[in-house]
């Protein structure tokens, strides 16, 4: 295989920031369980999110409020919070091309445990919190593999990746007969196998 080009992803490519994601979680797709999103829209959010409630719950403390209505406000703001905790989780898995049903895995796991207490609770207490926590890493792990280069059953190539490049790049290989290659943050143009 020759190279005939290799042209660097990133750039002219104007990136969103951190704050730009998670706007866009809770306004523009808050609702949104479709599609794919990169790991900085994913880990933005996260961040403002937990810098919000976090924020909120030192000021109410900060006011002399009681426990309880800080508890209360803040399961509140938890539950404003789901629906986009759960849409962007679900975007995070499908980037990586798992379906969103990793999700529940450890929720069955707890379920199926928690409903056969008998065992759990006698015969090896403290196994139901091993056996959920070890179900638990593989959403987490799902969440810190790299984004699938390449359109998946979930959605085309997430912004970040300069998407008008990677068109032109598209067009230029389809024309002169040549197979695209992402690696990493390059792509190769390289000559068709004989057949």
């Amino acid at each position: 295989m020759q190279k005939q080009g290799v042209l660097d992803r990133t750039e002219n490519y104007v990136e969103k920031s951190l704050w730009m994601y998670f706007m866009e979680c809770i306004t523009q797709k808050y609702f949104c369980f479709e599609g794919r999103a990169r790991r900085k829209e994913f880990f933005g959010y996260l961040l403002f999110r937990l810098l919000i409630v976090f924020g909120i719950v030192f000021v109410l403390s900060l006011m002399g409020l009681s426990e309880s209505i800080v508890s209360v406000l803040t399961t509140v703001l938890s539950f404003l919070f789901l629906i986009p905790d759960f849409a962007v989780f679900v975007r995070r898995i499908h980037d990586v091309g798992f379906s969103a049903w990793w999700i529940s895995i450890p929720y069955f796991v707890l379920f199926v445990l928690v409903s056969t207490p008998l065992i759990f609770d006698y015969v090896f207490p403290g196994l139901v919190y091993v056996v959920v926590g070890v179900f638990m890493i593989v959403p987490i792990i799902v969440i810190f593999i790299k984004s699938d280069l390449e359109k998946n059953q979930y959605g085309p190539v997430p912004d970040g990746f300069n998407n008008i490049i990677n068109e032109e790049i598209d067009f230029i290989a389809d024309d002169k007969k040549l197979d695209v290659v992402y690696e990493d943050d390059y792509i190769l143009l390289v000559n068709k196998p004989s057949d």
